[in-house]
């Protein structure tokens, strides 16, 4: 597969095209391994990805059980199904996609793996085009051996001595570097932020500028060395990876950070949630007050996407089980301390019925395509095709960062991503660069501490057409 077919295969939430060259195994029901390639029939047809599904990948827990579970989404059918699942040794807290393969230096070839945070505190990184891996193709941080036998060891107590380079507390974070690809950032409960090199599977930086737990990070999406984070020290800070010695420009939060996501169309401009259901916009040029801040869930507001093909669009969603579309343009600008739930500029709103929502990642595509996925509580995620929403059709346009550069202020009822006002088209237009063509690779994050219900037993896995319905279509 040409990086082309897997840049078309990859838009959106998915997290990777299969390599036509891997050498994908499978177990059989009698145990014995066999390649995908020698599958038949139906159970061949379970196995195929095409070009236009979308790609999901979640984490749950439940006792001392982990498992990945890689679902697929077929927009032209709305079906949602497990592909297939991994078993993982430790707590996941955090995930991201990457498209590099690991440990194998500066010519590693393009693959599709998946980066899990820990409890252990370790980095886990699969590789997700095995389908029944048994150990995870790298590690990052711990102890230096595998995972699993760390896994073991904090199963019986023991006292473990990290490596130096190892988080010392739970991986609550993680985001890698669509510029820099071996470059991954990770967040930890031990208040600091590492940036690893993934060819050569070593630290590069230790960043220490904030004083309590790191829950959230995102690299900039024009400028490769700019890292956004946010933590429990109610501080939202930008870092420049160039001088990772330096002071870090640092924004003040209401409470503990929930999320952070920069504008992808407007660089300038970071969003962060935080556990009181605030969602606060700040312009980094000029970032002593927020451009705005107003309360947008009842209890954490824990997910927050900025459109990035639809200007002025942004979603959000929380712990009160519901996500919701709202038009920056309409939002009142300043400070609300009003303590209720803003209804300016709320486009549409849905309880997704899965549970409590942890995390939540929206797949753009160049063309209609605008499906959210968020993962809850209770153990599924769900799917809401924002495209079917007539509020949010009408209201917001497609556009891409070559038309954010016009200047001019949107129109009424239409998504221009020439600004969140004709303010900041204008000073876009004066200096922000373009990016390329906006596709992004996302998959969904579990960043909550809450243990999420486990949905299915291992032994399931050769079942995977009965087990189609279990995630919800809204």
């Amino acid at each position: 597969m040409t990086k082309e077919e897997e840049e078309e295969a990859g838009e959106g939430f998915v997290v990777g095209a299969v390599d036509d060259e891997a050498e994908e195994m499978v177990v059989d029901e009698d145990g014995f391994a066999m390649q995908v390639g020698d599958l038949e029939g139906e159970e061949a047809e379970d196995q195929e990805i095409r070009p236009t599904d979308r790609l999901l990948v979640t984490a749950n827990t439940e006792e001392d059980y982990s498992v990945l579970e890689i679902y697929v989404y077929d927009p032209n059918e709305a079906n949602l199904y497990v592909h297939h699942d991994v078993t993982i040794p430790t707590f996941p807290l955090s995930l991201v996609w990457l498209g590099l393969t690991p440990g194998k230096g500066p010519d590693a070839a393009a693959g599709s793996y998946v980066a899990v945070g820990t409890f252990d505190p370790v980095v886990e990184i699969w590789n997700l085009d095995v389908l029944d891996p048994i150990e995870p193709v790298a590690t990052l941080g711990g102890e230096g051996a595998s995972s699993t036998s760390a896994a073991r060891k904090m199963k019986k107590g023991k006292q473990r001595k990290r490596n130096a380079s190892s988080h010392q507390d739970a991986v609550m974070t993680l985001a890698s570097n669509k510029f820099a690809d071996h470059v991954l950032a990770s967040g930890s409960a031990d208040n600091t932020v590492k940036l690893w090199d993934l060819a050569e599977l070593t630290v590069t930086e230790t960043l220490t500028h904030h004083s309590d737990k790191v829950q959230a990070c995102s690299w900039h999406p024009f400028e490769a060395s700019i890292l956004g984070t946010a933590g429990f020290d109610k501080r939202a800070c930008v870092v420049d990876a160039r001088t990772p010695k330096g002071s870090a420009l640092s924004m003040m939060l209401t409470s503990d950070s929930e999320d952070l996501a920069w504008d992808p169309l407007l660089g300038h401009q970071l969003f962060a949630t935080t556990d009181d259901g605030n969602v606060v916009l700040f312009d980094i040029r000029n970032a002593a007050e927020p451009v705005f801040r107003f309360k947008a869930h009842d209890g954490a507001a824990s997910s927050v996407v900025p459109g990035a093909t639809r200007g002025c669009m942004l979603t959000t969603c929380g712990i009160d089980k519901v996500a919701r579309v709202w038009d920056t343009r309409q939002v009142p600008q300043g400070i609300s301390s009003s303590g209720e739930i803003n209804m300016e500029g709320l486009v549409n709103e849905k309880n997704l019925a899965a549970g409590q929502l942890f995390s939540m990642r929206i797949s753009e595509g160049t063309g209609s395509d605008l499906i959210l996925a968020a993962a809850g509580s209770k153990g599924y995620p769900a799917i809401w095709d924002l495209e079917q929403e007539e509020s949010v059709a009408q209201r917001f346009q497609i556009t891409g960062p070559s038309e954010a550069t016009a200047g001019e202020a949107p129109a009424s009822g239409t998504g221009d991503a020439s600004g969140r006002d004709a303010k900041a088209g204008q000073d876009q237009a004066n200096g922000m660069e373009e990016t390329d063509d906006g596709s992004m690779l996302e998959v969904t994050e579990t960043l909550s501490e809450t243990p999420r219900p486990h949905v299915a037993d291992p032994a399931e896995k050769s079942k995977k057409k009965k087990r189609k319905k279990k995630g919800k279509k809204k």
